[in-house]
């Protein structure tokens, strides 16, 4: 019989890609989990976010901020924002920091908002 990964499976896959500095297999496993499960959650973004903030790599943290968060939001908590702003420093881009950070604190107004109504 055949084992059918779970979602904690990739968390933990994920997480040992983090700690390896494996980030370009953390997003071949980012890729593998959107396929068998097409959600998101912000724990393996995390993962996978944080594996390349470590690294560096901000043009693919950049690409799956994009695709996985869009226009949205749903996925992304403090954690990810804070994830984004370490690849931005790592990358030394503090243009795109300062972007991630604005759109961090419209994100927490309308929270705010949404939650006083």
């Amino acid at each position: 019989p055949t084992l059918e990964p779970t979602e904690l499976s990739y968390l933990h896959i994920l997480t040992v890609m983090d700690r390896a500095e494996r980030p370009d297999l953390a997003i071949q496993y980012l890729t593998d989990y959107q396929a068998a499960f097409h959600r998101m959650t912000p724990a393996v973004l995390n993962a996978v976010l944080s594996s390349l903030a470590k690294s560096g790599w901000l043009t693919e943290a950049m690409d799956i901020w994009q695709r996985v968060v869009g226009g949205d939001g749903e996925t992304a908590d403090a954690t990810t924002y804070r994830l984004m702003l370490i690849a931005c420093v790592n990358a030394r881009s503090p243009d795109m920091a300062e972007e991630i950070w604005e759109g961090f604190q419209t994100s927490q107004h309308w929270a705010q908002r949404d939650a006083s109504h």
